[in-house]
């Protein structure tokens, strides 16, 4: 089938957001504002390994893609696979889509003994397999049709971590991402008046380490003034979820002026723009199982 068409019938199928008339109340902007409040109102889709329904947002889906046959097919070698499936990182995918818990152990245990055949094709993928290559849904075995792409846990973790340096490079560009080098500069934000507030601009909600030292230096701050810790949400070690030692402002695009001045940790304000950012950095902690504090989850 023509893919523009496959497009035009999945967009179809979408449900339209819904959309608030007339100005919100007190609950809507700080619902609105709450990253776990987001994460949870994410669409409810169904665990293909468990069959547990959760949003999507703890999610990560998969879709099935026909593979182009061989330019020269030989006659030594046994039947190629038809299809793979692979991590749907950009939702634009034709395929049907199964999702799994986002998190890496559960790929890994998907690509040991073929697994990801078994549990990522449904029913209604052979039927689509069927309908595209104009066979039987009975003839489609997905142990011999169908296969796994083995560097799937690789992409989905560059992919998590392409968005969060992306979101935090957006949020340093529109300043709901901020620069702190010192405790009273952090301080000065959290006892901010709310009259003094721009629109974009509220208390600092999270601090993102930029290298082991920072990361140390702030959680003991934070024991010394507790005052701070309970005004925020919590630390992530943005190094370490990005995978390396140490992070610079150049790494996400800030401005030269920006960088002479240098940066201990990045401050994200509370701001309903700040949203989607934090939602990047819960999904990567959550694959990588780090807590807020940058322990593994075991």
């Amino acid at each position: 089938m023509d893919p523009l068409v496959l497009a035009a019938t999945e967009a179809h199928k979408e449900k339209k957001p819904y959309r608030l008339h007339g100005p919100k109340t007190k609950m809507q902007a700080e619902l609105e504002m709450n990253p776990y409040a987001q994460a949870l109102a994410s669409p409810i889709r169904q665990c293909a390994l468990t069959s547990a329904r959760l949003p999507s947002h703890f999610l990560q889906a998969f879709t099935t893609q026909l593979v182009p046959p061989p330019s020269e097919p030989s006659k030594s070698q046994s039947r190629s696979a038809v299809a793979e499936i692979t991590p749907d990182l950009s939702a634009d995918k034709t395929g049907p889509r199964t999702y799994v818990l986002a998190q890496a152990p559960i790929l890994d245990f998907l690509a040991e003994r073929k697994r990801a055949t078994q549990v990522l094709m449904p029913e209604r993928s052979k039927a689509w397999m069927a309908k595209n290559l104009g066979r039987a849904a009975s003839g489609i075995n997905p142990q011999k049709d169908v296969k796994y792409d083995m560097k799937a846990a690789e992409k989905v973790l560059d992919g998590l971590r392409e968005v969060v340096r992306g979101e935090a490079e957006k949020g340093l560009r529109h300043k709901y991402v901020i620069p702190l080098n010192t405790i009273e500069e952090l301080r000065a934000w959290q006892e901010k008046e709310e009259r003094d507030w721009r629109m974009e601009d509220g208390r600092v909600v999270c601090l993102l380490s930029l290298s082991d030292a920072s990361k140390e230096t702030m959680a003991e701050l934070l024991l010394l003034d507790g005052s701070l810790e309970g005004r925020m949400g919590g630390y992530h070690d943005l190094a370490r979820l990005l995978g390396k030692d140490e992070v610079t402002l150049e790494d996400f695009g800030a401005s030269w002026a920006m960088m002479h001045k240098g940066a201990e940790w990045l401050a994200i304000l509370e701001s309903s723009r700040a949203v989607d950012v934090q939602l990047a950095i819960m999904r990567l902690e959550a694959y990588l199982r780090i807590d807020e504090e940058g322990k593994d989850g075991g």
